[in-house]
């Protein structure tokens, strides 16, 4: 491999990575500078880190939503469950993180912004508008809904976290 395919390589890796840019050039330095290096790595990936689960996290219970307001809808045995369901599924479940307040918040969300589900599908109100709405509506409609209703849900949230939990980093960005 020559010099310059290596260091288009190594670009290339930057930018998915969120390293800076002459991460593999970085190869003679002092103690200082090593501290230095890896405190701005570990910040840099702590906040992708951060940033992805949040958008995980909002796709699953958007889903999490979407699954339940069908199953109401159109459940072969929904009846049978009645006002208990949520708190029956959550049983069932039996996840660390999945209870009652979940449930409910997530039915909510799914049913308060639709155009997540639109997002989720690759569809846009124009070509044009795709690639921006798919950049931007999740996280707006997460923010709006955020402002509503993370209120109630945040601390059931870090009540299923160890010892003060994350709760305090999650942020729609």
């Amino acid at each position: 491999m020559n010099k310059n395919s290596t260091k288009y390589k190594n670009a290339k890796i930057a930018v998915q990575y969120n390293l800076p840019e002459n991460w593999a050039d970085e190869i003679s330095f002092s103690f200082n500078h090593l501290s230095e290096l890896v405190s701005q790595l570990h910040d840099s990936a702590y906040s992708a880190t951060v940033k992805a689960i949040n958008r995980f996290a909002t796709i699953r219970n958007y889903v999490i939503g979407f699954y339940i307001v069908e199953y109401e809808q159109r459940g072969k045995d929904r009846a049978k469950y009645g006002d208990r369901l949520l708190k029956r599924l959550a049983e069932s479940v039996n996840k660390r993180g999945i209870n009652e307040t979940l449930l409910k918040v997530s039915r909510a969300f799914y049913l308060n912004y639709p155009q997540i589900g639109n997002y989720l599908q690759g569809k846009g109100a124009t070509a044009s508008h795709q690639s921006e709405t798919r950049a931007t509506a999740p996280r707006e409609a997460a923010r709006k809904w955020a402002a509503t209703t993370c209120a109630a849900a945040l601390p059931c949230y870090a009540a299923t976290q160890p010892r003060g939990g994350r709760a305090k980093h999650l942020k729609f960005n």
